[in-house]
């Protein structure tokens, strides 16, 4: 049984993320009447991204406000700073989560900017997927 899933975000304006936290809204809905179960939403930002900390935190808060919002009480909002993925990892092993939901990112751009970037740094769902110590479930458009 899953008991703790984590749910990477960042930002509600990006479709993958949006229907990410959908669907681990919903699958959090079947276990979350048991008392231990614990929702995690993490948010990894870079200090040198046009916004501040701030900002960022107020643009993904709508998201901890959807959770709080359907009933899950059980939940903690996280932010790291750093690489996405090797944090999100991280979070996933210091915190023994059971399930990682996350969206599809950049797999699916097939932008001249999205194949490079993709080519040359790889995708965060993709390092992820790799390096994670649970199943991770992938929401794709």
């Amino acid at each position: 049984m899953f008991k703790k899933i984590l749910v990477p975000v960042d930002s509600t304006e990006k479709p993958p993320t949006q229907l990410a936290v959908e669907e681990a809204i919903d699958f959090a809905k079947r276990y979350a009447e048991s008392e231990e179960f614990e929702f995690l939403i993490i948010h990894v930002y870079t200090v040198d991204s046009k916004m501040t900390v701030e900002e960022k935190r107020e643009e993904i808060k709508e998201i901890f406000d959807m959770v709080k919002d359907v009933g899950i009480t059980n939940y903690k909002a996280l932010y790291r700073e750093g690489d996405p993925s090797k944090q999100i990892v991280k979070t996933a092993v210091e915190n023994r989560v059971d399930m990682i939901v996350m969206g599809s990112g950049k797999l699916h751009d097939r932008s001249t900017k999205g194949k490079i970037e993709k080519f040359l740094y790889g995708s965060v769902t993709e390092k992820v997927i790799h390096e994670a110590p649970c199943p991770v479930w992938i929401a794709r458009p």
